[in-house]
């Protein structure tokens, strides 16, 4: 689903929230997102449950940014699926266009990961993050990552500390990794994990499992916003905005 702070921006635009940055519940967010259905989407009925209107709201921004959905009725349905991975190709075209930061290498899709990363276990080397980590109780002192994407994940880093600082990361639980290199497949899945070949990093999982969606992961609440900023910047794809799911997953591979 699109991440509540780009729909709380889209409702600041049409005056029905302040446009003042200042963090909102999800309680001000669907009330504000139940006016501007109520005034421009035909299907809208004032008995749908929050969930549905929330879902309604991202039909609707994807309708105006020119993505056709099926409609703006709430429901999930093939389209508006189809629509959300569309949206974000938008967004990320957007941020090119304005200038806004994308200094790493051009990443891979998935599918090409073998070809551009080589073999599980080929290709590593150690980084040392700007920060302490902690997984678990234990501190982190340096990470396996693949050597194509490792300045790449040096620089957000880096980025998220300029951003928050060291006292506000341990705060926040932004030093809780989860994880990098791990010869595993897909959960679920027969196919190997971005995991396998060292290009993604999971972080702080215990509060974003693999089943929260928006309204569960914290990573999804705003004032996370500048951590999954800062890895978009660099080209990472973060599983949560992207899917609304996995919140803990970054990976330097398009979906």
């Amino acid at each position: 689903m699109i991440d509540d702070t780009t729909v709380e921006r889209a409702l600041a635009g049409k005056g029905f929230l302040p446009a003042d940055g200042a963090v909102r519940t999800a309680a001000n967010l669907i009330a504000a997102g139940r006016q501007w259905l109520q005034r421009d989407a035909p299907k809208y009925n004032p008995a749908w449950s929050d969930g549905r209107v929330r879902l309604a709201l991202d039909q609707q921004i994807m309708t105006e940014a020119g993505i056709d959905v099926g409609g703006v009725d709430g429901v999930e349905g093939v389209m508006t699926q189809y629509g959300w991975e569309q949206f974000q190709n938008k967004e990320r075209r957007g941020r090119a266009a304005a200038g806004l930061p994308r200094t790493s290498p051009a990443f891979c899709k998935q599918s090409d990961a073998a070809k551009f990363y080589g073999a599980p276990g080929t290709n590593h080397t150690t980084i040392t993050p700007p920060y302490r980590l902690f997984y678990g109780d234990s501190p982190v002192r340096s990470m396996t990552i693949n050597a194509k994407c490792a300045q790449s994940a040096l620089r957000a880093m880096q980025a998220i500390l300029d951003h928050y600082g060291a006292d506000r990361i341990h705060t926040l639980g932004l030093d809780r990794y989860g994880g990098c290199y791990n010869n595993r497949v897909m959960r679920g899945g027969t196919k190997l994990s971005m995991h396998a070949y060292a290009c993604a990093i999971d972080w702080d999982p215990a509060r974003n499992p693999l089943r929260a969606d928006h309204r569960t992961a914290v990573f999804a609440k705003p004032e996370y916003a500048a951590f999954l900023d800062a890895w978009e910047a660099e080209g990472w794809t973060s599983l949560g905005r992207a899917r609304d799911f996995d919140w803990m997953h970054v990976q330097a591979a398009d979906l």
